[in-house]
């Protein structure tokens, strides 16, 4: 679980004590929403009491909590970014096609962070990944 408080200005100011105008702040938020459990809510505004000053605080307008993508919504995504792949390959006459083992590798075994790279070894097209050091 996780907190997003994307930010997109919407071109309005808010006045703050001392009559200074700041960016009045949007959330965007997805059309699907989750039941998320009463005392993770709770641990979250927590931990966001204990970190940010309340003044901040104050000024956002919500707080919105997400679950992780499970392994299979990953998954949708990997096609559906195939998918917008495979139509701008189209109009070059080309077709990709991606096996379920591969979009398991994509969705599942290669982790945040990681340079994926795709190349040619004797004809072959290859696919390795590693992490960046740290």
């Amino acid at each position: 679980m996780g907190v997003s408080v994307p930010a997109v200005p919407d071109h309005r100011y808010r006045p703050d004590r001392s009559g200074r105008g700041l960016p009045r702040c949007g959330v965007v938020a997805g059309p699907l929403f989750v039941t998320i459990k009463p005392d993770a809510r709770d641990r979250v505004m927590s931990s966001l009491r204990a970190h940010f000053r309340p003044e901040f605080l104050n000024r956002v307008d919500d707080i919105v909590l997400f679950k992780p993508l499970t392994q299979p919504e990953i998954e949708n995504v990997v096609e559906l970014m195939a998918g917008e792949l495979r139509a701008r390959l189209a109009d070059r006459q080309m077709t990709l096609e991606l096996t379920d083992e591969a979009r398991g590798f994509i969705a599942g075994d290669v982790s945040d962070g990681a340079a994926i790279r795709v190349g040619v070894a004797d004809g072959e097209i290859t696919v390795t990944y590693d992490y960046p050091s740290q």
